[in-house]
């Protein structure tokens, strides 16, 4: 099984395809946060990996939380080539996908910005104030602003979750119908708060 993986919540986003067949992975990722460079990234890894996308049997996108426009342009791409190919899309959460990464018991957390988090609690996104929060064991990014400030937390490298979400996304059952597969947004988004302050 051929299964194409993204991941577009966070600064860098990332795309994997992983051929479970070889459990050979190739993995691309781009560096700005806005569609311009996405599909040629995909197109990039599909050329690199020596397949057309319509060797494709599965597909698997993070649905959050993180970044709003990532997780729409994300899952919008991911939903179009299903439904495109005909082929089943399965949404992971980053959470999720963190918990898998870290190998231990902790709490996903990730920078929202403006002194903001998300974090999990108990299987559910939610957001807040970082210094309202004292969680027990956190999962975190090294690059996140956070990680200096926590003294006991779990810091996961930099390597790219589009990995893991392939690795869910293959273990998923049911038909995979990218008709309800959908970001998971938590908050508003900054257009929405600015538009707020202006009010």
């Amino acid at each position: 099984m051929k299964i194409l993986a993204l991941d577009t919540t966070r600064k860098v986003s990332t795309v994997s395809l992983w051929d479970t067949e070889t459990d050979s992975y190739t993995t691309k990722s781009y560096e700005e946060r806005n569609n311009e460079g996405l599909l040629p990234m995909i197109s990039g890894l599909l050329e690199e990996s020596g397949y057309a996308l319509t060797a494709i049997d599965r597909l698997g996108v993070c649905i959050g939380p993180g970044s709003f426009t990532g997780l729409r342009i994300g899952v919008t791409t991911m939903k179009s080539f299903a439904q495109m190919l005909g082929i089943p899309v399965f949404g992971i959460g980053l959470f999720e996908a963190m918990k898998e990464a870290a190998k231990e018991e902790g709490t996903p957390l990730l920078d929202a910005r403006g002194g903001r988090v998300y974090y999990d609690d108990q299987g559910q996104a939610k957001i807040a104030q970082f210094s309202d929060l004292n969680l027990e064991k956190p999962i975190l990014f090294s690059n996140d602003p956070y990680t200096e400030k926590i003294k006991e937390a779990i810091v996961l490298d930099d390597s790219p979750l589009s990995e893991i979400i392939a690795q869910r996304t293959a273990q998923k059952d049911g038909d995979g119908d990218w008709r309800s597969v959908f970001p998971e947004y938590v908050g508003v988004s900054q257009a929405e708060r600015n538009r707020k302050k202006d009010a």
